[in-house]
């Protein structure tokens, strides 16, 4: 179960670095003080992001993103930004469907992210979380709504040429007829980092889309008190393929098998700090069935252990066969 907001979460804003915390619940108006705030589950008012992704095991789940000041900016009033002195977090402005395609809003909203970081001197993506509705639904010339997604996502790249480090994602799907997307930027580069064992996502054969998935499996970044590891949505696949279908549980090993090879992976190529799972700021575990829900909870904390940060949401996933992804952060503190 997430921990409740402490008094931590009401301190003033840090200089550089990320600081983020879980809750059931906004507790008062000082809670939004000099926080990004994400809402999963039951929707709540009042400079919230809210996520159309039902919460397994509570009625809500708040994600608070701590010591950040909100931009006031006429040229940007559709959006809602948090930044400091090191990063930047926001949230696209919200991609209604009615008249438009999955790609082409998509190729929109990562056009916009593109011009609005740069403008704001935050040109780096870091970290994305795009919600897509109805993720496997075939809605164009035989592609589903994940493919789409692609695409729209590789032209605004395309139409945006710099260099890019692609940052870590998480792309699952909801019920909501409109296309969600915040994420976190820096003003300077993180560090990509790859599963040895499985293809990398940029690099996928083009039989699972047309335009690859661009994003890291991780990224590093460092500031001056603090090495973050962002680590993508991950999925019971290696090499390019998904490994036990119709198995949940199996399907759960593979993720933490991935994922753990991912954090051993940054620290053996990256110096990065040697870090347990269960020792993660937070993991957020999506699960495809709700009726799953229970088995994948006791499992995860046999084979990882208690983690107190850790949401169970129910959303679809970017292939009909995968049952489970899980996605994780470490906050770690240098000095």
């Amino acid at each position: 179960m997430p921990n409740r907001i402490d008094t931590a979460a009401k301190k003033q804003p840090i200089s550089t670095g990320l600081e983020m915390h879980m809750a059931n619940d906004l507790m008062t108006n000082a809670d939004l003080k000099h926080a990004f705030v994400v809402n999963y589950g039951t929707e709540i008012p009042a400079s919230v992001e809210n996520i159309p992704a039902p919460v397994l095991d509570e009625i809500r789940i708040v994600e608070l993103w701590q010591g950040m000041f909100e931009n006031v900016n006429d040229d940007q009033n559709d959006w809602i930004t948090y930044h400091n002195e090191q990063y930047l977090i926001a949230c696209a402005p919200t991609q209604a469907l009615t008249h438009t395609t999955i790609d082409k809003a998509t190729e929109s909203a990562y056009t916009q992210i593109f011009k609005m970081t740069e403008t704001m001197g935050f040109p780096y993506l870091l970290r994305t979380w795009n919600y897509i509705p109805h993720i496997t639904k075939i809605s164009a010339a035989e592609n589903n709504n994940y493919q789409l997604f692609c695409s729209g996502r590789a032209h605004a790249y395309n139409n945006f040429p710099r260099d890019h480090i692609y940052p870590a994602a998480t792309v699952v799907g909801t019920q909501a007829k409109e296309l969600k997307i915040y994420f976190i930027a820096s003003k300077a580069p993180g560090l990509g980092v790859e599963n040895p064992q499985q293809v990398s996502a940029f690099h996928y054969p083009p039989e699972y889309s047309k335009d690859p998935p661009l994003f890291s499996r991780a990224l590093i970044h460092r500031n001056d008190t603090q090495e973050i590891i962002f680590v993508s949505g991950t999925a019971s696949i290696l090499g390019h393929g998904t490994l036990h279908e119709g198995d949940v549980l199996k399907q759960l090993e593979v993720c933490v098998d991935n994922i753990r090879r991912l954090i051993k992976t940054a620290a053996s190529e990256n110096q990065c700090s040697a870090i347990n799972l269960a020792d993660m700021t937070q993991l957020k575990v999506y699960v495809k069935n709700p009726g799953d829900f229970t088995s994948v909870r006791n499992h995860l904390k046999r084979i990882v252990g208690g983690i107190s940060t850790t949401c169970f949401i129910q959303a679809d996933l970017c292939r009909d066969n995968l049952l489970v992804e899980i996605e994780a952060l470490a906050i770690q503190a240098t000095s």
